[in-house]
């Protein structure tokens, strides 16, 4: 089992797995890889919940933030 294979349907339902699912599978997957993880951190939003950004936004935002990393590291 691979790092990224939690992201993949283990099953056929189509129905969005619960906060409480997704947070038991990550455990299993670092238990089984041997990292070391906080088990008492609180759950994540619910699949509903989440808004899924566009790959433009994304990307707005990454160069908003290394553009204002390189100004607070050059001082300019």
């Amino acid at each position: 089992m691979g790092i990224f294979d939690i992201f993949k349907k283990q099953d056929n339902d189509n129905s969005p797995k619960t906060a409480e699912q997704r947070k038991r599978e990550t455990e299993k997957l670092l238990r089984s890889l041997n990292i070391p993880y906080i088990d008492h951190l609180p759950l994540v939003e619910e699949e509903s919940e989440v808004k899924v950004r566009v790959a433009q936004e994304v990307a707005q935002r990454i160069l908003v933030l290394v553009f204002a990393l390189v100004r607070v590291l050059t001082n300019l």
